[in-house]
């Protein structure tokens, strides 16, 4: 309802990857409440003060019940996150490290704003890398080129958009 959180998983490796950033309006916890599977498929974490709106399975499964369109949007929510998904691995497979975090700095900026120049992103750039699939270091060279070029500034914690057109291009 308010604020953003990551969507995360721990690697085989033990690193943190982030599948989403998601804010308001986003949904998550769906498998917990479609499976009898009690292992966790990630971690939700607040990356700023959140308020969520919290159905319990019993509560879920009386509107599937009560509601048949609460089937269709489950079945539309689906297939929204495999169509991500196909588009993540493709990404990772295919895409530049350079493309992947502009891409996710773009997306970002219309999470946290409407991306125009002064919208804020204010993760980190561990938060970036652990998204864009790569490490903070690679990130940093990346960020540093965009800011050289004069696409966005860097700050603590944080990346303002300072020119979209250029970093849109870029990042596609």
């Amino acid at each position: 309802m308010a604020g953003h959180v990551s969507v995360r998983v721990t690697t085989p490796m033990g690193d943190t990857a982030i599948l989403a950033v998601l804010g308001p309006g986003a949904t998550f916890g769906e498998l917990a409440l479609l499976s009898d599977n009690r292992l966790r498929a990630a971690t939700v974490a607040a990356l700023d003060p959140v308020e969520t709106f919290v159905l319990t399975k019993d509560q879920f499964t009386r509107l599937r019940q009560e509601l048949p369109s609460v089937e269709r949007f489950l079945i539309d929510l689906l297939a929204a996150y495999i169509g991500q998904l196909n588009e993540r691995l493709i990404e990772a497979l295919y895409m530049p490290v350079e493309k992947r975090v502009l891409r996710h700095i773009v997306t970002l900026s219309h999470l946290y704003g409407d991306g125009s120049p002064g919208t804020i992103i204010p993760l980190t750039q561990e938060t970036l890398a652990g998204l864009a699939g790569t490490t903070r270091s690679t990130t940093n060279q990346v960020l540093r080129r965009a800011e050289a070029a004069g696409m966005i500034s860097l700050d603590r914690g944080r990346v303002k958009i300072e020119d979209p057109e250029p970093l849109v291009r870029r990042a596609h």
